[in-house]
């Protein structure tokens, strides 16, 4: 254990009809009942019940691993969108993704996007917002986010 780094979490939260949508499971949506999910962090010389209350992302793991256990230097931007776990840079537009639709989740709406280029905005909570709820430029933003390290 003196040498060792433990990490515990889940790939997607589980839904029980919590926002009143008839959503029941996982991968239907990006509410925060099916991408919030626990994280648990052990390593050497961590303190005891130290727990953040910033919001993380697991794109957070591999810059933390690299910058606290692996000795790499540049910033993280070089090779990841996330941040170390003790940053607390805000992390909205946060990206999410299923196999076919895309979400951005911005600090107060949700914009999914499917392989159609539709594009459905809604609150937190799954209410439908009009598409004027989003600003374009921060779409933008977070469409250049996700496509980052495409070349």
């Amino acid at each position: 254990m003196d040498n060792t780094v433990i990490i515990i979490t889940a790939d997607h939260g589980q839904e029980f009809n919590e926002n009143q949508k008839n959503y029941w499971g996982h991968g239907g949506n990006f509410s925060k009942w099916q991408i919030h999910v626990p994280m648990v962090l052990y390593y050497p010389g961590i303190e005891q019940g130290n727990r953040f209350s910033h919001m993380t992302t697991h794109y957070d793991i591999a810059p933390t691993l690299m910058k606290r256990y692996l000795g790499i230097k540049n910033p993280s931007t070089d090779f990841s969108m996330g941040y170390d776990l003790y940053d607390t840079t805000s992390r909205y537009p946060h990206i999410v993704s299923d196999h076919i639709t895309y979400g951005f989740v911005f600090e107060n709406s949700i914009a999914s996007t499917t392989h159609l280029g539709t594009i459905l905005v809604t609150d937190h909570a799954l209410n439908a917002l009009p598409r004027s709820a989003i600003e374009i430029k921060e779409l933008q933003k977070a469409i250049e986010k996700k496509n980052i390290f495409y070349k």
